[in-house]
């Protein structure tokens, strides 16, 4: 009780505290306890001179509150909170935003960062955070700094965050996470940390299609916190409100900001390497789950024939292989390879290639809409290169499962087991060089219905996250 009582005295207003200490004083059990608090969050009414208190309230302390008064109490105060941490930002002259991710290929892409860059109301920035969970690993730390790079080329304002974190966090506004993970973020970016006058928002950096019957991301902590949730497809919205805590009331089916770019770029520019001009341009993108986690990785079957087959077929194909950035630990750590030098060895030797280049980092895009067809076993990008209606082979292995998304894009998808030579051959010469490509309706049928958020929307993702956020500040309440 003494937990909550705290919460209590330095949230609520001095005679309300009073009036539920009391309670306290003569309930006999929780549940009576439970119904004085009830009703009390219903009738409760903010006033300005409680936010300060509020800016000394966590996320933690408003999950505390949520399991003690469940979804429809929960859902009142916080509905009061955001009523009064928008109405404090709608009077400022500049309101601050951070996108948060901890690797350069989350980025959402510059669409919607523009968005908020012309609004002279606004003031964003990139908080690119070194991943604690590997931050002493000299490859982690060589990505994280040609992620720096990478974002800045392209005129962001980039925060690099190593290990301090009190002096980034303490001007932000508006939190934007591109990642749920934020156990890998330095401590002052857990969503727990942070104070209820922050808002929360969470845009998902991938399709989200594992979990079978089993909804773990749908009650993620920050889908029960975020003041909006910007759900990739209406299905992973209706998850939340199904599986979500809270209750998943402030998801909005957006799309992926990072997708924008296939809607708004036809050609696009990669520098393939390609002694033939007319070879096929393929991706190679392998996950890193290799003996742990979601278990789609087929790497471990595959990977010496891949760069066999590319080296062996310079005239006819063109190769760029884009490893999930967790596949070096992984390859490592399973003992597929006896060292990071090793598999860096390996990644070094595609590239030497006439035809073949390793990719890693952000902006990805223009790689996929220059390319021809996709071989992959990761799950993010087994939804993402839907939308260019180009072929996919997906590599199987026992132990895959997916939710109904994943399920309608595999099934959609080309699809062999990650050990079979024979049909990964098969697919790159009759489906890829000779385009046979007899799935191509199939996918496209799929993608309208349940992938193709314009189409569904009429919006881009990022210009209707923009509207979210400008209606919820200004408008809203």
């Amino acid at each position: 009780m003494s937990f909550i009582k705290e919460c209590l005295r330095r949230t609520f207003v001095h005679d309300i505290y009073h009036e539920i200490r009391h309670a306290w004083k003569v309930a006999c059990d929780e549940a009576h306890y439970r119904i004085l608090l009830v009703a009390k969050l219903h009738s409760f009414t903010l006033s300005s001179a409680v936010l300060k208190d509020l800016s000394r309230l966590t996320y933690q302390d408003a999950e505390y509150i949520l399991r003690r008064v469940g979804r429809e109490s929960f859902q009142c105060f916080m509905k009061k909170v955001y009523q009064k941490s928008t109405g404090a930002l709608s009077t400022k002259d500049k309101i601050d935003v951070a996108f948060i991710l901890y690797d350069a290929s989350m980025w959402c892409g510059d669409r919607l960062y523009r968005w908020f860059e012309k609004d002279e109301r606004f003031r964003p920035c990139v908080m690119l955070c070194l991943r604690q969970d590997e931050k002493d690993d000299p490859d982690v730390q060589k990505d994280f700094q040609r992620g720096v790079d990478q974002l800045r080329s392209n005129g962001l304002v980039v925060v690099p965050v190593t290990k301090d974190g009190e002096a980034a966090v303490k001007n932000i506004d508006v939190y934007m996470y591109l990642t749920p993970y934020d156990d890998v973020l330095i401590q002052e970016f857990a969503i727990r940390e942070l104070t209820l006058d922050k808002l929360v928002t969470y845009i998902p950096y991938s399709v989200t299609v594992w979990g079978g019957q089993s909804f773990e991301l749908s009650d993620d902590f920050i889908m029960r916190h975020a003041w909006w949730v910007f759900g990739e497809t209406q299905y992973n919205c209706d998850m939340a409100e199904q599986h979500c805590g809270a209750g998943g009331w402030r998801a909005r089916f957006t799309g992926l900001p990072k997708l924008d770019a296939f809607y708004t770029s036809e050609d696009g520019s990669f520098p393939w390497k390609l002694p033939n001009p007319s070879a096929k341009k393929i991706v190679y993108a392998p996950h890193w789950s290799i003996d742990g986690g979601c278990l789609y990785a087929t790497f471990q079957w595959n990977y010496e024939f891949f760069y066999e087959y590319a080296k062996a077929h310079p005239d006819t194909t063109s190769w760029v292989v884009k490893p999930h950035p967790n596949l070096l630990f992984s390859a490592v750590r399973s003992g597929l390879f006896s060292s990071s030098e090793e598999f860096e060895e390996y990644l070094r030797k595609w590239d030497e290639l006439p035809n073949a280049m390793v990719y890693t980092g952000a902006y990805y895009q223009d790689l996929f809409l220059t390319s021809d067809a996709m071989i992959l076993d990761s799950g993010s990008f087994l939804c993402e290169y839907q939308y260019l209606h180009k072929p996919i082979l997906f590599l199987a292995r026992q132990g895959q499962y997916f939710n109904a998304v994943g399920q309608a894009a595999f099934h959609a998808s080309y699809t062999v087991d990650g050990k079979d030579i024979e049909g990964i051959t098969k697919f790159i010469e009759d489906v890829v060089i000779r385009g046979g490509d007899y799935k191509k309706e199939e996918r496209e049928i799929m993608t309208q219905k349940i992938l193709d958020y314009r189409y569904l929307n009429g919006d881009l993702a990022s210009d209707r996250i923009y509207q979210i956020v400008c209606y919820g500040i200004w408008k809203e309440w």
